[in-house]
């Protein structure tokens, strides 16, 4: 019986007559403008933040940062920094450059701490006093981060004495 079947198959197929099979032309054309539009969406996305991939980011922005002069006090730095990366910040110092110190828990130091264990998104700011700062001068300072997962980084931000 099956030896009969297939005869008969070869025989239809010897006629001239094809087995057209598949999907029609209208159906394939909508698939295909389908896969289009959602790489389309895919890509905007993407470019525009929406989808992330699980990569880590070590970052932190300087909100702000700057030199200020009062009278009978002296001059100030004020820092502020915000976490905008996916890993903890498990310190952030900030490094006097040349020979400017800061007066950080009753001495003067070269380098101070602005702040630990910040979260994705914490922000945190500090002031202290400052001396060896002249009116009109400007003043490299290094912003100085390590991450809970052991990465490090550096930013260098360069201030302008005025009087405020």
């Amino acid at each position: 019986m099956v030896a009969i079947r297939s005869t008969s198959l070869l025989l239809w197929l010897s006629r001239g007559e094809s087995v057209r099979r598949g999907v029609s032309e209208l159906v394939a054309t909508i698939v295909i403008v389908a896969i289009v539009l959602a790489a389309g969406a895919f890509i905007f996305a993407w470019t525009h933040g929406l989808i992330r991939f699980q990569s880590t980011q070590h970052e932190i922005q300087v909100v702000q940062a700057k030199l200020s002069y009062t009278t009978g006090s002296g001059w100030y730095i004020t820092v502020d920094v915000k976490n905008v990366g996916s890993v903890t910040v498990s310190e952030v110092k900030l490094s006097c450059l040349g020979s400017v110190q800061i007066y950080d828990g009753g001495s003067w130091v070269s380098e101070a701490t602005i702040g630990t264990n910040l979260a994705p998104g914490q922000a945190k700011g500090k002031s202290w006093q400052i001396r060896n700062v002249s009116l009109g001068s400007s003043y490299s300072f290094r912003v100085r981060v390590w991450f809970s997962d052991g990465a490090y980084k550096e930013y260098l931000i360069t201030l302008g004495a005025g009087q405020g």
